[in-house]
């Protein structure tokens, strides 16, 4: 088994390669695991909207019925949002524990993480505020200095070469923006990748410290860490292919599917059903693609002796 005694310092495929182990050697327990956490997940999603289906069509209950059903709702489904968010923490605490020779059960790893599973769910919200933020500040940024940048260049491009130098500058400017947008992007996702496995690996480490943890780790990494993703994404490919395949094929081959038809709802169901079986085959391994990382970063800098 992959352990710290047979690994240093990782490559990208290295680390890929190792993931892969892991989910090779632990697939029963870790694929258990990712289904319980996609159930979870899922499951109070799927029921509320049945039961709303079954209410406008049966008893057609009054608004206030719906009112009165909306808060249980939303609370059921944040729950089941928090256990999937703690659930894939586990997976990476438990790929990180055998990196270091020191497996835990999942009963082992779910003890000590379920204390802090309102943490994840903390976790998963910065986050996305930190993707919000990110997509404001460069959207605006973006659209300034390509605005900028595009209005000098066509001034100058359109005095020598007239008309069509003005439409070339803004041809230009355009791509400039969208890949300072896209480079933005991808740096900040580099920087906050790991971020709940240092929530799963250490004792004291919350929502805002997995932040800035990772955020220390992951200094001058992340090119390696685009590059880790990208090999991962090649070879989870495939199953990207078979979602967007289900989801997107039969409307071009049944072009007469009509919302609320049969055929449109059995549709509906199995775009759903493969959807989240696909997600139950990737969630453990892109989640020990973030314990493996994590294990590589910590030992390239503080040392494979590692003190948790």
């Amino acid at each position: 088994m992959t352990s710290a005694s047979t690994l240093g310092p990782l490559n990208p495929g290295n680390v890929v390669s190792a993931a892969l182990r892991l989910c090779r050697d632990r697939f029963k327990t870790y694929f258990g695991l990712s289904l319980v956490a996609v159930l979870w997940a899922s499951l109070p999603i799927i029921g509320i909207a049945i039961l709303a289906v079954l209410l406008a069509g049966l008893v057609g209950p009054p608004p206030v019925v719906w009112a009165m059903l909306l808060l249980p709702s939303i609370a059921l489904v944040v729950y089941g949002w928090a256990k999937y968010v703690m659930y894939s923490g586990v997976l990476a605490r438990l790929s990180f524990r055998e990196l270091i020779n020191e497996p835990e059960t999942p009963a082992q790893a779910k003890q000590q993480l379920q204390p802090k599973m309102w943490s994840f769910l903390g976790l998963a919200f910065l986050l996305f505020i930190i993707f919000l933020a990110t997509y404001f500040i460069v959207a605006i940024g973006g659209t300034i200095v390509g605005a900028v940048v595009g209005g000098v260049l066509g001034y100058i491009l359109n005095a020598i070469f007239g008309s069509g130098g003005a439409i070339f500058a803004t041809v230009i400017s355009v791509i400039l923006a969208l890949l300072g947008i896209i480079f933005c992007f991808v740096w900040v996702f580099g920087r906050v990748f790991i971020a709940e496995v240092p929530m799963a690996v250490e004792a004291r480490t919350g929502a805002g410290g997995g932040i800035s943890r990772s955020w220390q780790l992951t200094k001058r990494s992340v090119l390696r860490i685009q590059f880790v993703v990208l090999a991962a994404f090649l070879v989870t490919l495939p199953a990207y292919v078979v979602i967007y395949a289900v989801a997107l094929l039969p409307p071009f081959l049944l072009p007469g599917l009509e919302p609320g038809s049969s055929a449109y709802n059995v549709f509906t169901l199995v775009s759903t059903l493969v959807s989240m079986a696909v997600n139950i085959m990737l969630m453990p391994f892109w989640q020990a693609i973030k314990g493996v990382l994590y294990y590589d970063l910590r030992s390239r800098r503080e040392g494979l002796d590692l003190t948790l």
